[in-house]
């Protein structure tokens, strides 16, 4: 079931909705112009590609790298392929979903195993960075 996003722009989960990619952040697998099925889950796996608000954007699809416990709750970090650092820690409210498959829609969109270890290697190196700077950000 096609849903649009209300206010909040949430969807619930299981159903679907369909966006326009702009940008080439996440270039070969999404192109700008590329049509995209985003369905929203419980739970995500690192290398899922997750469409979430933005800041000055209304949409973001990077690569989801893993979850994060912050002093304000569980966040979600996040990097475009083509990007050196991740994005900002997300609020998990902010996930629209992830994508699920590319027009014409015929076949899911496949993660390989690699992307995976990736996400996975880049989230362990960039939450241990960020907790030497808050281990040792009293120290001089």
């Amino acid at each position: 079931m096609v849903k649009q996003l209300n206010i909040a722009g949430q969807i619930v989960p299981n159903e679907w909705l369909r966006v326009v990619v702009r940008g080439d952040c996440m270039r070969p697998v999404l192109a700008s112009g590329d049509r995209v099925q985003v369905v929203k889950k419980r739970f995500y796996l690192p290398g899922d590609i997750l469409v979430f608000h933005g800041g000055a954007q209304p949409m973001v699809a990077h690569r989801f790298l893993g979850y994060v416990l912050t002093l304000r709750g569980w966040r979600v970090m996040t990097k475009a392929d083509h990007g050196d650092r991740p994005d900002g820690l997300v609020q998990l409210q902010k996930i629209i979903g992830k994508i699920t498959r590319i027009a014409p829609y015929t076949h899911p969109l496949a993660i390989s195993p690699r992307k995976r270890f990736r996400a996975v290697r880049d989230w362990f190196g960039f939450t241990s960075e960020l907790l030497m700077r808050t281990l040792f950000s009293g120290c001089q």
